[in-house]
């Protein structure tokens, strides 16, 4: 990704320039790949929410664009081929065959613990992510695992550190914290 377009190589090594182009209003953030889809992570320029694009890999365009429900979709992983998703607001977004809604389990919402409060996000800047785009990946154990950096003063109730969320339960909390040193770089 560079700004808001995708180059990319084939097997041939075969080089396209500005292979897929979006929007201007959108910044390549992330990619990642399901078993026939590569889902990329656009984050929002200009005051607009970023988004979520599908492409099969051989069509011309990407094939759809999903709302992110907030200015950064941070990161993404294949859960047995559904993309989850997770966004500056700490909602938790996965796939539902036509496009990216909260995660709910058992009636309830999950998401990070400071997304019910009024006003708050993830402190985003262009040079420092609270989550990096590989910053989540799905364990041996079914789980996956979140390095998030601590939010700052934004909310009290949200602790940085390694995260676990089963996404078939919907169980989700803390499960390592990191301790700050003079670099924090949450093995990032």
């Amino acid at each position: 990704g560079d700004a808001n377009f995708i180059h990319t190589i084939d097997k041939s090594r075969v080089s396209s320039t500005k292979r897929l182009i979006f929007p201007p209003y959108f910044q390549v953030e992330h990619i990642f790949t399901t078993a026939y889809r590569a889902w990329i992570l656009l984050s929002g320029r200009r005051g607009r929410n970023g988004a979520i694009a599908e492409w099969d890999g051989s069509a011309e365009t990407y094939n759809k664009i999903y709302d992110a429900q907030a200015i950064y979709p941070l990161s993404g992983v294949n859960y047995n081929d559904i993309p989850i998703v997770v966004n500056s607001r700490g909602l938790i977004l996965e796939y539902d065959g036509n496009g990216f809604s909260p995660m709910v389990r058992g009636n309830q919402q999950i998401s990070f613990p400071f997304y019910g409060e009024l006003g708050n996000n993830f402190a985003v800047t262009a040079s420092q992510l609270p989550i990096a785009p590989r910053g989540m990946t799905v364990s041996d154990d079914g789980l996956i695992y979140i390095n998030v950096k601590e939010p700052g003063l934004n909310s009290q109730r949200q602790l940085g550190g390694i995260w676990c969320l089963n996404p078939n339960t919907g169980n989700f909390y803390s499960k390592h914290s990191l301790g700050l040193g003079s670099d924090t770089d949450y093995g990032q």
